[in-house]
């Protein structure tokens, strides 16, 4: 899988989140907004990663 960086993000597509504890999960990204990158998972979950902490998760390109 291709690794991106946040600000690469592009609202609707599908990307799979690495999380510093090594999870990883499938998301679709809903926008980015009062400096928050807004996703929401398989099951209808929504949440956000700050700006400032984004940089410590690893964003993949989910073909």
């Amino acid at each position: 899988m291709l690794q991106i960086q946040a600000n690469e993000l592009k609202v609707g597509n599908i990307y799979e989140i690495e999380f510093l504890s090594g999870f990883r999960m499938l998301v679709r990204f809903t926008g980015f907004k009062n400096n928050c990158y807004h996703f929401e998972s398989e099951n209808g979950h929504k949440f956000s990663i700050t700006e400032n902490t984004a940089v410590y998760h690893r964003f993949y390109v989910y073909f």
